[in-house]
This record gives C-alpha cells, structure tokens and sequence, in this order.
C-alpha cells in the first residue's frame, strides 16, 4: 500500500459589473518535482461576496494539467452561479463541489516537471452595479511514484 499525499491549491476572482475575468490570465500551478499518481481530488468554488445588485455572475473552475479551458487535459471542471433580484426580493447561489477518488489502476499520471493548474473563469456581465468575488479551492490526493511497492 502506497502514503497518501495531498495539496492544497487556491484562486480568487473579483469582478465588477459588465466585467469578465481574463481567460488568458495564468491560473494556479504547480510543478512536479517526481512522478506522482492522481488518486483523488476535491474542487470546490462558491460565491465568497455578492454585489447585492440585480443580475447574475457565473464562475467556471478547472483542475487540468495544460492550464486552459480547450477541454483537454482535464482532471475536474465545474461551473457555479449567483444571482440576485431587488424585487420581488430573490437571491440563489450554485456553488461548486466536486469530489472523486480512483480505484487502483486508474490514476492519472503527472511526470516529473509537468503541471497541475487550477484556474478560473468568471463572468459578471449581467450585474447592474458592484462586484462579486469568488474563490475555489482544491486539494489533490496522489501517490508518489517512488514510494510505491517495488519502486523503493
């Protein structure tokens, strides 16, 4: 049996009304110093400050290992939404929460000096006024590949 190692990683976004985040902005990352295996993850992103103002933002957070949102390469992707309405008073907020852990044999392998990125997209185009701030995490579970049984 293989330790369980994990990371934790974060982003934040705010933006302001008729704003939208920069998609080209370079997410979160982090390099691999050895060959790991993926095991496990959990992606959470939710609404950290709403503007209060009628409209809506929508957020889009992805765990990848080429740091874009192209659809490829990805270990976890979610989408989230908040709106709010003056009257008739309405406020709802979706957030984002995304868990899983593979069985032996169906990890996902990062080699050395190759990335995990955890990046952001938010879009706050049908706000009124004000800014709206979130904020995702996640943690990563993985195995070291020189530490599994045989490699030692």
């Amino acid at each position: 049996m293989s330790k369980i190692f994990s990371k934790y990683m974060s982003v934040a976004k705010t933006v302001g009304h008729g704003e939208v985040s920069d998609i080209t902005e370079l997410p979160t990352s982090w390099l691999m110093e050895e060959d790991i295996e993926i095991v496990g993850y959990n992606l959470s992103a939710f609404c950290a400050s709403q503007s209060q103002n009628d409209g809506q933002t929508r957020c889009h957070v992805a765990l990848s290992q080429d740091g874009g949102f192209a659809n490829t390469g990805f270990i976890a992707f979610g989408g989230g939404l908040e709106n709010w309405n003056t009257t008739p008073a309405f406020g709802f907020q979706d957030n984002i929460n995304k868990e899983a852990f593979y069985p032996a044999g169906d990890r996902i392998q990062v080699r050395e000096e190759g990335h995990i990125y955890l990046g952001m997209f938010v879009e706050c185009a049908d706000k009124t006024a004000g800014t709206t701030r979130w904020e995702a995490r996640a943690v990563i579970f993985y195995t070291k590949k020189s530490n599994q049984k045989g490699n030692r």
